[in-house]
């Protein structure tokens, strides 16, 4: 037995592509990218002078052609310091943003045992933010219709609409089998409860996007941003931001409101992967969870990163003239508390689960015999495991 796990884990340790160096490596070059692109933009958008404030612009987003101040600081530094030094500097910040980025998930991981009515839109979301994006593509025109009465009053019904759609079947709750008197599941019954869900299945990501689209084109007239094509799709790639930092939240609150089902849960986890024969099961939905979570922290990197340019364009009090080098920033407030609130927004929920840690640690010291296998219980051990279990319910 010894000898098979061995060779399994050899086997395991030669494919290197499954290391989590090489899954998250993507993560860390891709943030490095995003770090130099925000300080990039943020030099051309707040300190050169040869370009035009893109709110007053009419041209589309243009790619800056003078780097600015980063030119200046990068040749004086040239001559002290390698390529190979500022490429370690490069992907060290790198990895430091794409943790950083990862934060959701650590609390959408702790709490993967249930699911609330809100977050059973998580999918219908993504849907709809893909829907969104490509019908910016397909009606441009929307973009940049003038701002009147009739316009708004027809986005705000539309997200009415939609909003009242997605609140009524956040309450719809899944079917678990029709039964009849003799309890045997009922044909008909079972074949409407699944049509109602094809028909969720297919409604909600069009509500989902209505909703988005309604709020994008609210906010860029809000803004004064309509009009422009670019700075709108940039908003709307940045949605994701709002929402997952928003339902880590949702998250956070329901593990503090179901903790004892979230420990049973545990409990019932670590008895399964005790089991024989349970690595095959384990091994292929780790790696398909892991490398999920390596694609999930680039696409997070992609959003926040949009969510930030979006800050620095919108928040930066630049005026058409703009500032000369050397003189003092014209990074406004407005702009410094928008990015502090959406720091703070995103990493606050992770902090809580230090001590929900803590809990699950002191539920395993306090009933250990709970989280052993059930096969290697003795007869009395398995009724008290049961006494115990039962008056936690209570």
């Amino acid at each position: 037995m010894s000898d098979e796990k061995k060779s399994t884990n050899t086997a395991a340790n030669t494919r290197w592509w499954e290391s989590y160096l090489v899954r998250y490596l993507s993560g860390a070059i891709v943030g490095a990218i995003c770090l130099m692109t925000i300080l990039l933009y943020a030099d051309w958008r707040l300190y050169d002078s040869a370009h035009i404030s893109l709110l007053t612009s009419k041209q589309p987003l243009a790619a800056p052609t003078k780097i600015g101040a980063v030119n200046e600081i990068s040749s004086s530094i040239s001559g002290s310091l390698s390529a190979s030094f500022l490429a370690f500097v490069l992907i060290a910040g790198g990895f430091m943003y794409s943790y950083i980025i990862s934060a959701p998930i650590t609390v959408i991981h702790f709490g993967r045992s249930g699911r609330s009515g809100l977050e059973r839109h998580v999918r219908y979301f993504w849907l709809g933010w893909v829907l969104t994006l490509f019908a910016l593509q397909l009606i441009p025109v929307t973009v940049g219709l003038p701002v009147s009465t009739g316009s708004l009053v027809i986005f705000l019904m539309l997200s009415t609409v939609s909003l009242i759609y997605l609140i009524a079947s956040s309450k719809y709750e899944r079917f678990r089998g029709a039964l009849c008197s003799q309890g045997r599941a009922v044909p008909g019954r079972r074949k409407t409860q699944r049509s109602k869900e094809a028909w969720r299945n297919r409604l909600s990501p069009i509500a989902w996007s209505c909703l988005l689209l309604s709020m994008v084109m609210l906010a860029s007239r809000s803004l004064g941003l309509q009009g422009r094509p670019a700075v709108v799709s940039l908003m709307t790639f940045a949605l994701p931001t709002l929402f997952v930092g928003g339902m880590q939240y949702v998250t956070l609150f329901r593990i503090f409101e179901t903790e004892i089902a979230l420990h049973r849960f545990y409990r019932l986890l670590t008895r399964a992967r005790t089991l024989e024969n349970s690595g095959d099961v384990r091994e292929t939905y780790t790696h398909l969870r892991e490398h999920s979570n390596a694609i999930f922290i680039v696409l997070l990197e992609l959003c926040f990163s949009a969510f930030l340019i979006l800050c620095i364009e919108v928040f930066a009090g630049h005026s058409a003239g703009g500032n000369s080098l050397g003189t003092s920033g014209v990074v406004s407030d407005g702009m410094v508390n928008a990015v502090l609130l959406l720091i703070a927004f995103w990493m606050v929920p992770n902090l809580f689960m230090w001590s929900r840690a803590n809990e699950l640690e002191k539920d395993f010291a306090n009933r250990p015999l709970l989280y052993a296998a059930r096969a290697r219980f003795p007869p009395e051990v398995k009724r008290e495991a049961r006494i115990t279990v039962s008056r936690r319910m209570r």
